[in-house]
């Protein structure tokens, strides 16, 4: 999930936190801000329940390849 989609979809950085917090998922603050642009694991599933999907968990962006 990249930071850029999530944004866009809640309309700004802002609303992104508000969201998140509506939701019952601890202050955000300017913690969305300091993201980086892959969007951390726990924060991608917390934004993929709270949209039912509209914003997508890709679990390709968040595997490690094994050597």
């Amino acid at each position: 999930m990249q930071k850029g989609e999530v944004i866009d979809y809640f309309g700004g950085v802002r609303a992104t936190a508000r969201a998140l917090t509506a939701a019952g998922y601890p202050k955000q603050g300017g913690e969305v801000s300091q993201w980086p642009e892959t969007v951390p694991e726990l924060q991608a599933r917390r934004i993929a329940e709270i949209t039912r999907g509209a914003v997508a968990l890709r679990l390709e962006d968040y595997r490690r390849e094994v050597a």
